[in-house]
């Protein structure tokens, strides 16, 4: 209680803080826009490949099979490594605390509140799923055993607690890579994408560790990414029709 007295306390202040200095970016600002940025055409795209993921790769056999590759070709085990594990709470605490200290400085982050932003809307969203679906995890059994007994088909909603659909590691550390992306000018050129090594990393290691299939880490990456897209303010306006001599080609800025 002490602890969650302590965060609200902090949490309030830089509120308090924020509104003194005329922070426009706060933890709320602009939801609703960003939200609505959830149904463009890319964003919907994401989505609607997070949700097949895992009707493609499990029925053809892909998440098994890739699970006997990660055990047999490269090394992995069950809980090996747990940097992995808590990366993303650490990233999470990270941003808060990042908007936190840019706000009583009087000096309004837009790229941290927008990551903070997509962060906790990833995180929320995957949880809410994880119960829906209650997805069966890959190493289960209490002997870890490599036997094909159908878990990767097995689901019970609303009835294990979170499953392992779709990945949450995956989802906010792809969410932040992406806002972070999105919301810093082109003139950072490929700095702008090297959040997508922590997110990758992230996921690479929940697949060594046995923690996800690889449909769940795959409906994580685009989740996360749709999310990211949409709270950092990439839009789809600059998406044009151009006519050409033999019809027409779709451009943009991408």
């Amino acid at each position: 209680m002490r602890t969650l007295a302590l965060t609200s306390f902090i949490a309030a202040m830089t509120l308090a803080a924020s509104a003194r200095a005329g922070c426009v970016e706060h933890p709320l600002s602009e939801l609703g826009p960003r939200l609505a940025r959830l149904a463009e055409p890319t964003q919907v795209a994401l989505l609607g490949s997070a949700a097949v993921a895992p009707l493609v790769i499990a029925p053809t056999g892909g998440d098994w099979n890739a699970r006997l590759f990660y055990y047999r070709d490269l090394g992995a085990r069950y809980d090996q490594e747990r940097i992995s594990l808590t990366a993303p709470y650490a990233l999470g605490a990270a941003v808060f605390v990042g908007w936190s200290a840019s706000a009583i400085a009087g000096d309004c982050s837009r790229v941290a509140n927008r990551a903070l932003q997509a962060v906790a809307f990833a995180a929320a969203i995957q949880a809410v799923l994880k119960l829906a679906v209650g997805r069966v995890y890959p190493a289960s059994d209490p002997a870890h055993q490599l036997v094909d007994d159908g878990r990767a088909f097995r689901a019970a909603p609303f009835a294990t607690g979170l499953g392992a659909w779709p990945s949450g590691h995956a989802a906010t550390t792809f969410a932040f890579a992406a806002a972070v992306r999105a919301s810093l000018p082109r003139s950072a050129g490929i700095f702008r994408y090297g959040s997508y090594v922590l997110a990758t990393a992230v996921s690479a290691g929940m697949l060594l560790s046995d923690h996800h299939w690889t449909s769940d880490i795959v409906s994580g990456a685009f989740l996360g990414e749709a999310i990211g897209r949409s709270f950092g303010g990439e839009s789809d306006d600059g998406v044009t029709i151009v006519p050409t001599a033999g019809g027409a080609m779709l451009g943009g800025r991408f």
